[in-house]
């Protein structure tokens, strides 16, 4: 039995993971400053 396999196969799961995590906090991150702008442009409205 060899574990080589299954270490690529981590290696490729990890890395999938990593651009979903980028993902994540890039939408998260684009999300909180149109939330902060609309924010913005209602206080300044007033």
């Amino acid at each position: 039995m060899s574990i080589r396999p299954h270490l690529h196969y981590l290696s490729e799961f990890v890395k999938a993971y990593d651009i979903l995590i980028f993902l994540a906090v890039v939408s998260f991150g684009w999300l909180l400053a149109w939330i902060s702008f609309i924010v913005l442009a209602i206080f300044f409205a007033k």
